[in-house]
């Protein structure tokens, strides 16, 4: 094997790696395959290219880049002389990590939170009711009080996701420590 394919065989495990890293994440791992071959290749390229490098679908391939651009992972640029659409990706590890996993925390949190206020309402009704039993209303109440500390782990959990998207995060836990 000579050192260029060597080189090639070394790049494919990369981007196998960034593949299954979004698989671990929760997203397809499409995407992290897209993602690697355009971090790698250090220029942007566009669907055509990413469909020859894959062997996917065009169409594929514009889903993965569409996700990766509603993940902030990703944009269009301009490229001189090329009337194709050219694509990019984020090149800071730190900001793709806080973007794959904030997007994903904040989602769960409004989720949750239309969800608990939802039952909150139900359950303010069902206890103004004069005909519950007592075991019906003290079942009530442990699901009111449950559903308000559900609420009160969703505001710490948007807190968080506020803490990482600021950089906050970083100051208690620097990104380059030397050892």
């Amino acid at each position: 094997m000579d050192s260029n394919e060597k080189l090639n065989q070394l790049k494919e495990e990369v981007y196998n790696q960034i593949a299954d890293n979004m698989n671990s994440y929760g997203f397809p791992s499409t995407i992290g395959l897209v993602m690697g071959i355009i971090y790698y290749e250090r220029e942007p390229m566009t669907l055509e290219q990413l469909s020859e490098r894959t062997g996917m679908s065009k169409t594929r391939m514009s889903q993965a880049v569409r996700q990766l651009i509603q993940l902030n992972l990703a944009r269009k640029v301009y490229g001189q002389g090329s009337r194709k659409d050219l694509y990019t990706v984020e090149q800071d590890y730190y900001s793709t990590f806080i973007n794959l996993f904030t997007q994903n925390w904040r989602q769960t949190v409004q989720r949750n939170e239309q969800i608990k206020r939802r039952m909150r309402r139900e359950l303010e009704e069902l206890l103004a009711e004069d005909n519950l039993t007592d075991a019906e209303r003290e079942d009530a109440e442990d699901l009111y009080q449950e559903t308000e500390v559900s609420l009160e782990f969703s505001d710490w959990l948007s807190r968080m996701v506020d803490f990482f998207e600021s950089g906050e995060i970083f100051k208690y836990v620097p990104k380059n420590v030397k050892k």
